[in-house]
């Protein structure tokens, strides 16, 4: 420890020699020619200026928001994930003592609040919706990864060993003479400073009113950065508890689900162009045992297209009005068990409300999941071929910034569709599904799949995630019957061996 010490001394005597020498041959040149009362009057005045405009900028300078530390969160974890970035923002502006350890552990209770709110919103106090093991969880491992950056932050501490905390606990009875003579010794210095530079005692007295020394805003620098990283750390291990994420896993998860097959529904209205989407989508790779049977749905199709995400594609029934609702349900039926979705419509019918209907049943049913997030949605626009001039029909067409009749007609009917159901232009795909000649398949709505796949992977973690912790909690119950009825059967054979006797 004395050797880490004396080498970290000399190693800052060699680096500020350099400078101290330059500020000592600077002190006798400006004593010299007499130039030092103006240099000390202009140094004051800098020094003055800086401080103030530094801390005014540190006050009103913009912090960027940061980014969700996990892309696997629900709908509800990254909106807690804002409150807890804003939070955190107005703790590092006003933190609280290093060392009081009551006013974090209120800042603790005031983040488990904000993050149980979006997961708990009828509670009035969401914490106390967690269980005991996940605040345990939350707080070791918030713990945990402080004190990694601790001592990351202070490699002389991670060579300390408990020898070096029982000298430096004999220490203590030296600290208290060594406070008294370094005030001396402080007090010496600053008359010294009157007598023969009063100017940069003046400084120095301004820096000291400020509170502007290194030390002190050394301290309140490592405040604000504790403050900081605790709501951030505490935060992010809530919402995975909230989520139930925190207990599981979550890395062989991960290696398990890049090998999981996607789950995409295909849905849409009778007529809509379905089938002939999907042998387009298919092309010649097809084959009749990539059919397997789906209770839920119609059936399923193994897509495994090479350049193209291994997925599981499920054909649902067509649906035809308001009075069919038995198509409908069962596609709600399945929904639970879906990563991405394709609504097949046609391009040429302008009542869509039906299928406008069935969209937005969809996302309220993953709104109120706090565990599970929506599956992107990707609007297939077909019989884009019959639509006004019906007899033209020659690509390729460039239906972004084409001006010919066939491309505007296509382009509007896409505005239209995605004004209808509420999604993104470029998550509607127009495509021609003419026998044998299918276009803008391979071209664009391929691509858009690929482009939609990081929410496809998030929404199919959040789906194996909620699968193994169901059957993690059935194993669980399933051990709790086993063990009770060992127990009932021991006593039974107690009371019966006593009553033999």
């Amino acid at each position: 420890m004395r050797r880490d010490v004396a080498c970290l001394v000399l190693r800052m005597l060699a680096y500020a020699m350099p400078l101290l020498a330059l500020a000592a041959i600077g002190i006798l040149w400006l004593v010299e020619h007499e130039h030092w009362l103006p240099f000390g009057l202009a140094l004051a005045a800098a020094s003055g200026v800086l401080l103030t405009a530094s801390r005014l900028l540190g006050r009103s300078a913009p912090r960027p928001r940061a980014p969700p530390p996990a892309h696997t969160w629900p709908e509800a974890g990254i909106r807690a994930w804002d409150d807890v970035d804003r939070l955190a923002v107005r703790a590092a502006a006003a933190p609280p003592p290093f060392a009081d350890m009551a006013a974090y552990q209120t800042l603790a209770m005031e983040v488990l609040d904000t993050v149980g709110r979006h997961f708990h919103p009828a509670s009035k106090s969401p914490r106390l919706e967690l269980t005991l093991s996940q605040l345990l969880e939350i707080s070791e491992r918030a713990l945990r990864d402080m004190r990694t950056e601790v001592i990351d932050a202070v490699p002389v501490v991670r060579n300390l060993t408990l020898a070096h905390i029982a000298w430096a606990h004999q220490a203590r009875e030296w600290v208290p003479r060594a406070v008294r003579a370094s005030r001396l010794a402080m007090f010496a210095n600053r008359i010294r400073r009157w007598v023969f530079a009063w100017p940069v005692a003046v400084a120095n007295e301004l820096v000291m009113a400020f509170d502007m020394s290194p030390l002190a805003i050394a301290g309140r620098q490592v405040s604000h950065i504790a403050a900081d990283l605790f709501v951030r750390h505490v935060g992010t291990y809530a919402i995975q508890a909230f989520s139930g994420q925190a207990s599981l896993d979550v890395a062989a998860i991960h290696m398990i689900a890049p090998d999981a097959p996607l789950r995409i529904l295909l849905l849409g209205p009778v007529n809509a162009g379905k089938s002939s989407l999907l042998n387009a989508m298919f092309g010649q790779e097809r084959a009749t045992h990539d059919i397997l049977p789906c209770p839920a749905l119609r059936e399923e199709h193994v897509f495994d297209r090479e350049g193209a995400p291994r997925a599981i594609i499920l054909d649902s029934d067509g649906f035809s009005g308001p009075g069919d609702e038995a198509a409908r349900q069962r596609i709600f039926g399945a929904i639970d068990g879906v990563d991405l979705i394709i609504a097949v419509t046609s391009a040429r019918q302008a009542a869509r409300q039906v299928e406008c209907t069935t969209l937005e049943a969809i996302r309220r049913q993953f709104a109120g999941a706090t565990r599970r997030a929506c599956p992107p949605i990707i609007v297939a626009a077909t019989h884009i071929d019959q639509l006004r001039p019906a007899p033209e029909w020659n690509p390729p067409y460039d239906f972004l910034d084409g001006d010919s009749p066939k491309e505007l007609s296509v382009r509007h009917a896409v505005d239209a569709i995605a004004t209808d159901f509420q999604i993104a232009l470029d998550r509607v795909i127009p495509v021609s599904l003419l026998s044998g000649a299918a276009y803008n398949v391979e071209e664009s709505l391929l691509p858009a799949l690929g482009a939609a796949l990081p929410e496809a992977d998030r929404a199919k973690f959040l789906r194996l995630v909620e699968a193994d912790r169901s059957a993690e909690a059935r194993d669980r119950v399933a051990r709790s019957i086993s063990l009770l009825a060992k127990t009932g059967r021991s006593i039974i054979d107690s009371f019966t061996r006593k009553a033999r006797r």
